[in-house]
């Protein structure tokens, strides 16, 4: 098949893998993919095309990646909005340019103008479209109480996502939990199937045991308004006479000084965004995984967590603080999942997990390595991918 990827934030060897993994995985296939995405890189704010570049066109590991010239942005306001449209004209015309014709176009929500422009390069290529939902738009957006359901914003974002959802011939959703925004839709759920993050399982298969060490407690992953950062920092505060320490991985540039100050000392330590290729070996020297959400609905329709998932493939107990539906942590006995916003609970799970004998410590880590090499491993979830594309090219659904 001829795959094509509409993309705004991923990016080939990017913080944002999903779209990546399974892209190479395609080749692998046999199938030819390629990947449309923005130069400018939504995690780093880094420009990856030179000056006066509107696009550039490479191969890595096989993929045709078409980099895009888009508008850059700091902040989640206007700039970032104007991103978004740019990403959307930028993609259709340079798609055109390319003369690709593909069999499947898969474009994403988030965001909707992205997914809007790969259902318009289907249709000018009599293309199957398949709508991917990485994150419900507009409803989570009311669930970080960014806009309400009564705004302007709320009802255009609803009535572009409903067109989607409609005239999409296939649903990939990354969430389990959407059966209510899709009943909403008035669409079937026979044309929607699950299919969460993947994570290469064989990265992991060498698992240290770590003996006669001071036991590192971990965390890797974003400072943005879904993580609830200072439950774990007011956590390392109860936790000071323990025989530990605590490690934070993905601190922004702007507040990673202010940090130190505050909160580091012997016993707590502020590291910024390291590249993916390390994250393994970073989660290998934990003895305990951390994370923390706030007390909020934000994971009604579940949780799809590349940190979370990479954390399940390392083999470590994880303490998770949250109220996530359907959580990984939970559903494997991966570790234990205590109250949000409530560093008192996070801070007696992490002893708990401490003082129990190494052997339980293995026992509970490895469970989950073992949930995600059957629910989240790459290699099986490229191959309900590549069903679902045969299907919606036969029409099933």
């Amino acid at each position: 098949m001829n795959i094509l990827y509409v993309s705004a934030y991923d990016a080939p060897r990017g913080q944002s893998a999903r779209t990546y993994l399974f892209a190479k995985e395609l080749v692998i296939l046999g199938h030819d993919v390629t990947f449309i995405t923005n130069g400018f890189n939504h995690f780093s704010r880094k420009e990856h095309l030179n000056k006066n570049e509107w696009y550039h066109i490479e191969y890595i590991d096989g993929i045709r990646t078409i980099w895009l010239k888009t508008y850059p942005y700091k902040t989640n306001g206007i700039d970032r909005f104007i991103n978004m449209i740019t990403n959307t004209i930028m993609a259709y015309i340079h798609h055109s340019k390319s003369n690709i014709k593909p069999d499947v176009v898969i474009g994403p929500s988030v965001p909707l103008f992205t997914a809007l422009s790969a259902y318009f390069i289907a249709k000018k290529n009599k293309a199957k479209f398949i709508f991917e939902v990485r994150d419900v738009w507009p409803e989570a957006l009311v669930l970080l109480k960014q806009i309400n359901t009564n705004s302007l914003i709320y009802k255009f974002f609803k009535k572009l996502a409903n067109f989607l959802y409609k005239k999409s011939d296939f649903i990939i959703s990354a969430l389990p939990n959407i059966d209510s925004i899709i009943f909403e839709s008035e669409v079937s759920m026979s044309k929607v199937v699950h299919i969460p993050n993947p994570v290469t399982t064989n990265t992991y298969l060498e698992i240290e045991e770590l003996t006669n060490i001071i036991p590192r407690i971990i965390y890797v992953g974003g400072f943005g308004t879904a993580q609830d950062i200072n439950t774990m920092l007011k956590t390392t505060i109860l936790l000071k006479r323990i025989d530990a320490i605590f490690e934070f991985y993905g601190v922004p540039d702007r507040i990673i000084n202010k940090l130190k100050d505050k909160y580091g000392d012997q016993k707590v330590f502020f590291f910024p965004v390291v590249p993916k290729t390390k994250v393994p070996n970073i989660l290998k020297s934990a003895v305990i995984l951390i994370t923390a959400h706030y007390n909020d609905n934000l994971f009604k329709f579940g949780i799809n967590s590349n940190k979370l998932h990479d954390y399940l493939s390392v083999g470590r107990p994880i303490v998770f603080a949250g109220n996530a539906q359907r959580n990984p942590v939970a559903i494997s006995g991966a570790g234990i999942v205590v109250p949000p916003e409530n560093p008192e609970a996070m801070a007696n799970a992490i002893k708990s997990i401490l003082n129990l004998p190494e052997k339980e410590r293995v026992k509970m880590g490895e469970k989950g390595r073992q949930y995600a090499k059957i629910n989240l491993d790459v290699k099986i979830l490229t191959k309900r991918l590549e069903d679902v594309f045969y299907k919606t090219l036969k029409g099933e659904n």
